[in-house]
């Protein structure tokens, strides 16, 4: 109702979900000392661990980028298991990200090579459950 002016009285009804809404947003920055970035970026992810990463980049003229990072949960989840039936206190479970800790990579730019705009990256996760993930992608720029 709103009051001091001609307006009606209106009603509304507001119905929530009966399911979360995905959330993730990040907060980044990066500085540029020359040839050296460094930057940090903060995570929020309603259904994840919150994390930061640093980064750390090299540019070799305009050939070729070698890269370092580092990924850090800011917070540890657990949770409560009722229906553990060992002796044992194993009641709480607590998660980690995978991917915590450190990656390396780097970028070589064909298109001071051949004249194509093309870019091979190659990055290694060090992974703490599984053995290190490496990726290898080829990109084309039109």
């Amino acid at each position: 109702n709103a009051s001091g002016s001609d307006r009606q009285t209106e009603w509304y009804k507001v119905q929530a979900g009966s399911f979360d809404m995905p959330f993730i947003m990040d907060i980044g920055g990066v500085y540029n000392f020359g040839p050296v970035d460094v930057g940090i970026t903060y995570n929020v992810n309603y259904f994840a661990q919150d994390n930061v990463s640093f980064l750390g980049q090299y540019n070799v003229g305009k050939i070729a980028t070698l890269r370092a990072g580092y990924l850090m949960n800011t917070e540890t989840v657990s949770i409560q298991d009722n229906t553990s039936t060992t002796t044992v206190d194993e009641s709480t479970i607590k998660f980690e990200n995978i991917f915590s800790g450190a990656s390396f990579g780097g970028s070589l730019n064909l298109k001071e090579l051949i004249g194509t705009n093309l870019s091979v990256d190659y990055t290694m996760f060090l992974t703490r459950t599984f053995s290190n993930n490496q990726v290898i992608a080829l990109r084309m720029g039109f």
